[in-house]
This record gives C-alpha cells, structure tokens and sequence, in this order.
C-alpha cells in the first residue's frame, strides 16, 4: 500500500541506526556490562579464549561468544568503549535486517520494513545496545535462525538450513538453551498448525543438532576443561531449566506477573499495539482451531506464549530476560497496525489507539524535557535545535491526513528523539558520576604503574575496564603487605583513609570521584538540586613508605 511510505521506513532505520550509534562512545555501566568488558579485556589479555575468567578466577554464569567477540574487536581496534560495544549493534543491526526478512517472507515487504522500524524503536534495543550484556546478541541470533529455517521450509535450499543451524549456535553460545527453545517452539507451533507431522522426523532435524553439538565443541570443552561435568550440566540444564525447577540458587521474590509490567517500558512506545496484537492473534488462532490458513500467526505465537510463560515461571527474573521475544512481536505489531489502517471496521480500534499513542508521543517528550531541565540542565544549543526539529516532525505527522502516518510517525520520531538525547546528553552526564570509570580513567591518564595500584574495601568493574588493570582489593589483612616497599595507589571511599590513619598510615588524597551506582538511581539524585546530598565520594589516596 503505498500510503504506508516503504522508503521514509527505511529512511527511519537509517536514522535508528544513527542514534544506535551515537551511544558506542557512552562509558560502559556497572555492574553487569563493565564486569563483561573487563573480563573481555582480560581473555585478551591472557590468550585463554576458552577458559573465562573474572579477575583470574573460574566464570560459571554466562557462554562465551560475548568475550570471544569483544576480545575479537579489542585486538582489532584495541581495549575501549566504542570497540566492546561495537560487535552487539552490528549483530543487532543483523537481527533488524532478520526481522524485516521475516516479516517480508511471512507476508511482504511493507511488513517486513515495518516490523524492522519498530524493533529499531523498541526502547529495550536501545537501552541494551548502550548497556551492553548478552541478550542484544541472543535475539539477534534467534530472529536470523528463525527467519533461516523459514527460508528452508519454503525454499528446500540447503543454504538456509546451515543458516539456521548456524544461528542457532550463535543464540546458545550467547545465553544457553533458550537459544534453541524460542526457534523450535515457533517452527513447531507452524508445522503443527500445517498438519505436516512427518516433517518433525526429518532425518536433517538430527543433521542441524549435531552441526549445532559441532558449533559448541569449543566451548563445552572449555567448560568440561574448567569445571568437568558440572560445567556442561551447569550449561544445559541449571542456568535455565533449573531456574524453572528451583534446582538453580537463583532466586528472587518476582511474581510470575514480572514481564507483564516489565513489557509496558520495554517495548516502548509499542507496547500497547503489542499486547492488542498478540491478543487478537490468539483469539483468532483458537477460534479457527488452530487452521492451517494461520500457520504464520500460530509460528509468530508459538515463539512469543510459550517463552513468554516458561520465563514468567522462572524462580528468578530481569527484565531483559523476555527481549529474546520482541523482534517476533515487532512482526506481529507490524500486521496488528497495518490491519488497523486497511480495515474500516476497525475504524473505532484505529481511534482508540491513534489518541493512545499520541499520548504515549506527548509524554515521552516531556520525559525528555525533564531530563534536560530538571535532571541534567542542557546548554547545548544545538542538541536543543536538534531535539525541536524532531519534535515538530512528530506533531507535523499527528495532524496528517494520511492514516499511517498519523498512527506510528509520532511514536517513532518522539522515541528516536528521546534516545538520541539520552546517548548525547543524558547518559553521560549520569556516569560522568560512575566513580569507577573516572577513577580506572585517572589511573591510565596518570600511569601508575599497574603493580602499585589497589581499591581498599571496594571494588568497581569499571575501575578494572577503564584502568585496564585488575587492580587487587585489599582488606585490613593484606593492606600492610600491598604499601610495604614502595608507594601505592589505593582507591577507596572516606572509611578506608579513616582505617588507614588509624594504622599509623598516612594516606594523600591525590583525587576524588562522586559516585552514585547509576543503574540504581533515585529520585533525589536524578533532580540536580538535590543530588549533591544523595552521592557518595571515592578517593584515589597515595600511600609511602
């Protein structure tokens, strides 16, 4: 339908793209992405690509391929921000071409573009491709294995089926078995709605699973070398099943009603569409029993329910848990506001969602407003041009006559905008308060020599990121036997320099850093005017002699 603009979808891609961009040269968070990047430095570091390791002891937690492909990206271009951050947005950057793919393949090309546009805009991506982890690449991985097999099952070339296989892999070296789940619950969600039974017996079925086992060779020999069986139990069984059966020591006090809330900021500004599609689907799905003519809604669903219920079952939840899912809803929210704008009897559900997402558009804007007034006062002038030129962009489109554009360009130009602030403005004044960062920053500006520096009771991943050192964490014990001989740099926070006084030491305060854990802030830090009394303050001291 051409009034649904193919090129100005893809357009807004490209401007996605470009705000995906502008958040490589934020610093890295604590805790979880500045652990990883450090431990990717560290794998460098020490050559051990099949040995993980944190700080120099055995990581039993996560699967590799985020280290192999930071420490891969270090050696290229050397240990910084842009270049750990770089790998996860050009696989994300692969999972949105997947997804349009998918949806192209499933039904055509304005869906297709549609559902990329709108996991362009999904707030989740944006966040997680800043705040680096492993679930950027995990749903990349399965959204190119899904629409792989896809390709197979229509097309019968071998090409998509090693495709597949191979995203497959790439999903289970990111975070394990849910990597194979999310695939083989949709594909077998649209072979069963299609009555073909025989084809779950293929003899290539079993193929794939050993190109799969072969795929993962490298790292269950690293874990059967590290942790013998346990490790590949660990793998296969206890990070995820085990979180289903309480056999993981993982736990928290999250009902099993977790994601559905979570979904409301996650999927931002489309939750809203989303949840209706899904529905919509659902109830169609089970009113037809199930038919074949709906194999593609029965796939699409088969990846999102069953996930979606396994992980609200889990004994232990993050909110990042259920992106895995989100390119499969971005193609189902794609057909669900399409369906709005083509169908006339839709005409009162079209309403109801145009004035929801305009009112999801006018508050994001003031989200951001506040964010650059009441939480980080901004003075540059050009990011304040910049941010009106979107804005009048997205309230020009609320008042076209054009029925599409009214529906999605506001939510999509006011949530780019919102996170193109967030990359070149927010996000860096908030970690300009990470003391971690600052502090590892200090240590390399100012060489000090690796084998003399040491945090006393603390201990920041980010510290060890930006220093490019693991620096030791000292306690009362070890303390005399680290400042023996020569000088030390010692960060740590006031009671440390009060302990060290007391030891008969005498500790110079050579700089200091305010620091606030900012994956964790509050209310009274967020507002400027209250910030100073809600902050911390760590020390780098010098130590003689």
């Amino acid at each position: 339908m051409d009034r649904l603009k193919p090129n100005i979808l893809l357009f807004l891609v490209i401007v996605a793209a470009s705000v995906y961009i502008a958040g490589l040269p934020v610093k890295v968070m604590d805790i979880d992405a500045a652990q990883y990047a450090s431990m990717s430095r560290e794998m460098l570091a020490n050559h051990h690509f099949l040995a993980v390791t944190a700080r120099g002891e055995d990581f039993l937690d996560k699967p590799p391929l985020l280290f192999w492909l930071a420490a891969l990206s270090f050696k290229l271009f050397g240990v910084s921000t842009i270049a750990y951050k770089l790998p996860s947005l050009l696989l994300t950057l692969l999972g949105f071409f997947a997804t349009y793919r998918l949806g192209k393949l499933l039904y055509d090309k304005r869906t297709g573009l549609l559902s990329a546009a709108l996991l362009c805009s999904c707030q989740a991506f944006m966040y997680f491709t800043n705040d680096v982890r492993t679930d950027a690449n995990l749903a990349a991985a399965v959204i190119f294995a899904l629409w792989q097999i896809m390709e197979f099952l229509t097309h019968k070339k071998a090409v998509y089926f090693f495709g597949g296989c191979l995203g497959i892999a790439l999903a289970m070296l990111s975070k394990g078995p849910i990597g194979l789940m999310v695939p083989v619950c949709a594909v077998a969600a649209y072979l069963a709605a299609k009555r073909d039974i025989k084809m779950f017996f293929k003899w290539y079925w079993f193929a794939g699973l050993a190109f799969v086992l072969v795929m993962l060779s490298p790292m269950l020999w690293g874990l059967y070398h590290q942790f013998g069986r346990r490790g590949i139990v660990f793998y296969f069984w206890t990070q995820s099943f085990g979180r289903l059966t309480g056999q993981s020591d993982w736990r928290d006090a999250s009902g099993y009603f977790y994601f559905v809330h979570t979904f409301l900021w996650a999927f931002l500004p489309w939750m809203l569409l989303g949840y209706y599609g899904i529905g919509v689907s659902i109830v169609r799905v089970v009113k037809e029993r199930f038919s074949a003519s709906l194999a593609r809604e029965t796939l699409l669903l088969g990846g999102i329910v069953v996930p979606f219920v396994a992980l609200s079952c889990s004994h232990y939840k993050l909110p990042h848990y259920i992106f895995v899912i989100f390119p499969i809803v971005s193609i189902v929210t794609a057909r669900t506001l399409i369906d709005l704008v083509e169908t006339p009897a839709m005409k009162k559900t079209y309403g109801f969602f145009y004035h929801a997402q305009s009112i999801i558009s006018v508050l994001v804007w003031v989200f951001a407003m506040v964010c650059m007034t009441l939480f980080f006062p901004c003075a540059n002038i050009f990011l304040w041009l910049l941010m009106l030129i979107v804005a009048c962009f997205a309230f020009h489109c609320m008042r076209s006559k054009d029925a599409f554009t009214r529906l999605a360009f506001p939510s999509m130009a006011s949530v780019l905008g919102l996170n193109l602030m967030l990359n070149l403005h927010f996000f860096p004044c908030l970690l300009s308060f990470q003391g971690g960062s600052t502090a590892g920053e200090y240590v390399r500006a100012n060489h000090i020599p690796a084998g003399r520096f040491f945090t006393y009771n603390i201990y920041d991943n980010s510290t060890d990121f930006y220093a490019r050192v693991a620096a030791p964490v000292l306690d009362s014990a070890s303390l005399p036997n680290a400042v023996h001989g020569s000088e030390a740099w010692i960060y740590t926070e006031r009671s440390g320099i009060r302990y060290m006084e007391k030891s008969g030491y005498r500790p110079v305060i050579v700089d200091s850093f305010p620091n606030m854990h900012v994956t964790m802030v509050t209310s009274k830090f967020l507002f400027f005017k209250t910030r100073p009394a809600s902050m911390g303050e760590q020390y780098i001291v010098r130590v003689g002699q």
